[in-house]
């Protein structure tokens, strides 16, 4: 019987530029399962050898399958992440991602309505698949803030870590006014990523 995934929360709080930022993090573990090659009556095929095509059975056709492994595979991700400083933010805001028709909207939100949102210090967030880099982008011709209506966002949810990471780049340059009516450049961006997730042994 598979043994039932175990969640470890924890908090996560640094400050930089003037601000606070603080994570909300969940890290989920459970047994591992792992891609393997079978022959039709279910004996898993040994793929670690370059040739192995070679010694299978004439007209034998391998098939794909999943099985689970006594490995324990543990992955964590943001459930929310907040905004504090002395001055536009003294009560933490949370910062989330808005996922609009014009692409992925990152922001602190101010105010939530029914009908909109106001946003600090909002950007675009583009991914840049062909280098695996996040990149964050100035709105054009907005300045500090930003009233989304609530009629254009398909979905909100908190930021990755590595989106936190990068976004007091962002907020201090936009704190600044360095970017307002320029081309359309990226403020900040992330070393190239990868999907590859953390796997612990038991």
């Amino acid at each position: 019987m598979t043994e039932p995934s175990s969640n470890l929360y924890e908090t996560k709080t640094f400050e930089k530029f003037g601000g606070k930022y603080t994570l909300y993090l969940t890290t989920e573990s459970r047994k591992q399962w792992v891609p393997v090659q079978k022959l039709p009556n279910g004996t898993i095929i040994d793929t670690t050898t370059t040739d192995w095509m070679k010694n299978l059975p004439k007209d034998t056709r391998p098939y794909s399958d999943w099985i689970e492994t006594e490995n324990i595979f543990s992955a964590t991700y943001v459930t929310s992440a907040q905004y504090q400083d002395d001055r536009d933010c003294p009560v933490a805001r949370a910062i989330e991602l808005f996922g609009t028709v014009e692409g992925p909207i990152m922001g602190i939100t101010l105010e939530r309505r029914d009908d909109d949102v106001l946003l600090l210090d909002p950007c675009i967030v583009h991914f840049e698949d062909t280098k695996g880099i996040l990149r964050l982008l100035p709105i054009l011709n907005v300045a500090r803030t930003l009233r989304l209506r609530m009629s254009a966002v398909r979905s909100i949810q908190a930021p990755a870590e590595s989106l936190v990471a990068i976004y007091p780049g962002f907020v201090i340059q936009n704190k600044m006014f360095k970017y307002q009516l320029k081309p359309r450049v990226a403020v900040t961006q992330t070393e190239p990523l990868t999907n590859e997730g953390e796997a612990v042994s038991a």
